[in-house]
């Protein structure tokens, strides 16, 4: 609607087409999200294939360096719980891919006794926490995903230097 209505003025101003573009890439995550939940073949995978598989569907620039440090084995949930953790990691991941423009992203995943534990790690720009108040859709989605499961999502950042998610998900007996 926006847009139509930019095209009858004859005038576009770059500025009203940032919250345009904002709200297509909020509705772009949200179908990307909703694909991946569609995944019905309830099979488990490795940790480290759920990553790389995340990494492959997004078609990702050959100048982005990617550092994926993942144990090659079966994670200790139940594959739908799995898929679920795999949601919040693509959304933390695909983040870092569309808003950082970094040039490296690091993922890391460790298997404890106790816990399973993600950090996606960028070098890009970084953004205020305060000032984005967690109010992005993706941000509220993992924390509320993580809560789910009993986990929790931390997000540190800082502007010039990138940013820092860490995902924790207690290891409950299934």
């Amino acid at each position: 609607i926006q847009l139509d209505l930019l095209r009858r003025t004859n005038e576009v101003n770059v500025n009203q087409l940032t919250p345009i573009i904002g709200g297509l890439d909020t509705v772009i995550s949200d179908i990307r999200r909703y694909i991946m939940q569609l995944r019905t073949d309830n099979k488990q995978v490795t940790v480290k294939a759920c990553i790389d598989e995340m990494v492959h569907k997004l078609h990702l620039s050959n100048n982005l360096d990617i550092q994926i440090n993942a144990p090659d084995e079966f994670p200790p949930f139940p594959p739908a719980t799995f898929q679920g953790i795999c949601l919040i990691i693509n959304e933390a991941f695909s983040n870092a891919v569309r808003h950082s423009e970094a040039t490296r992203i690091i993922v890391s995943a460790v298997i404890t006794n106790i816990d399973f534990r993600i950090q996606i790690q960028d070098n890009g720009h970084g953004f205020d926490l305060r000032s984005n108040s967690s109010s992005g859709l993706g941000l509220n989605n993992m924390h509320k995903r993580a809560l789910f499961y009993g986990g929790k999502v931390d997000v540190s950042s800082v502007r010039g230097e990138g940013t820092t998610i860490d995902i924790n998900v207690p290891i409950r007996s299934y």
